[in-house]
């Protein structure tokens, strides 16, 4: 490849190469003006056409895109125009954003000559599968968003291509099951979002080797339950979020290998027991979402299990909106809510359900004679 020596050289030069290209064209005898300025002509087309390739810019811009013009190229394509994906970008991409589009395909090869390639978004398209060869080896990608698509499944391998991978975001989509891999992938993934898809199981292999990851959102699938080795291999998991499923319990020993866990949502679920104990592995719980399911009461110190919760001055913990039955049974919950009650979200919305004359009665407000 051509480097110049001098940066310099090519500025100064750029006045008179400008001078040199306007008498030719405006001449009316091209040989005659090529061969009146032939003196030093040769160098300064030798500069015209190896300096697109020196700044990366061999590829023009896609149409219907935008490009910056710096040495590390951002490329924006947002245009429902655009029907067909790209199959080429300037050499030194290092952020594709193809969004809010009407593709429906991708083609093979349109990163094959991007090895600086970090990010690449490609949401709110009508992308229905991802070509078995499309990622080619990108060793610098870290972030890879396809958000509201209509992806139906993933095939492991794919993820092979990508080990720097960091951020991976598949919300949105028509996934029905999760890929199985017996080998490792995903080995750097951070944050995994699979929410809003119509996943109804799934298996712990999908997340075997994605030992550190940090963030897991299943929430809004069709889940029904839950294997208590799901979380086995994510050891440095620390949010948590599977709202807006259909979960009736959670296995007493769901918790076990995820010591880290700071946040979890279960809200909107159908949740109507949680097993003693549930909570005994998690050192620093923050957040605690059990909002919108159907329980009535609580093993006796549950809550005092977490060390997280007992210790916080802050809102932590969302009970509100399910039908709670106060009687004897809730008593020990009821103590803790008295002693915490800064701690609740919507502590108003925390009501009984019963029996009786207790109907409708914030729990934080009945007393222990209520109760039994």
């Amino acid at each position: 490849m051509f480097r110049p020596s001098s940066p310099l050289l090519i500025l100064t030069m750029g006045h008179q190469l400008k001078q040199d290209l306007l008498t030719i064209t405006r001449s009316s005898n091209t040989a005659k003006s090529i061969h009146r300025h032939n003196s030093g002509m040769s160098f300064i087309f030798v500069v015209v056409i190896f300096i697109p390739s020196a700044l990366g810019l061999t590829d023009p811009c896609p149409s219907l895109c935008n490009c910056t013009s710096s040495l590390n190229i951002s490329v924006v394509c947002i245009s429902r125009e655009l029907d067909s994906f790209p199959c080429s970008f300037p050499l030194h991409t290092i952020s594709i954003s193809v969004e809010f589009t009407n593709i429906t395909s991708l083609c093979n090869g349109s990163f094959s000559e991007l090895p600086n390639l970090q990010e690449l978004h490609l949401s709110n398209n009508a992308l229905q599968s991802l070509p078995i060869q499309f990622f080619v080896p990108l060793s610098s990608l870290h972030t890879l968003d396809l958000t509201n698509n209509l992806i139906q499944s993933v095939t492991p391998t794919l993820f092979l291509d990508v080990p720097a991978l960091r951020f991976l975001v598949l919300r949105g989509n028509l996934l029905t099951k999760l890929w199985i891999s017996k080998i490792s992938i995903l080995k750097n993934l951070n944050w995994l979002d699979l929410s809003h898809n119509h996943l109804k199981e799934v298996n712990s292999m999908s997340f075997s080797s994605l030992n550190n990851l940090e963030n897991l959102d299943l929430s809004y699938n069709q889940l029904h339950q839950l294997p208590s080795s799901l979380l086995k291999g994510l050891p440095l998991l620390q949010r948590l979020n599977l709202e807006g499923n259909n979960l009736s319990s959670l296995p007493s020993d769901f918790f076990a290998a995820t010591p880290f866990l700071k946040h979890v949502f279960l809200a909107r679920n159908s949740l109507h027991f949680l097993p003693k104990g549930l909570l005994l592995p998690v050192m620093s719980l923050k957040t605690l979402d059990l909002s919108e399911n159907m329980l009535k009461s609580l093993p006796s110190g549950f809550l005092l299990e977490s060390k997280g919760l007992n210790d916080s001055m802050e809102q932590t913990l969302d009970l509100s909106n399910n039908p709670w039955h106060c009687d004897c049974h809730l008593l020990s919950l009821h103590q803790w809510v008295t002693k915490h009650k800064h701690t609740l979200y919507f502590i108003d919305n925390t009501q009984c359900a019963g029996p009786g004359a207790l109907k409708n009665r914030t729990l934080h407000q009945v007393t222990e004679v209520d109760l039994c």
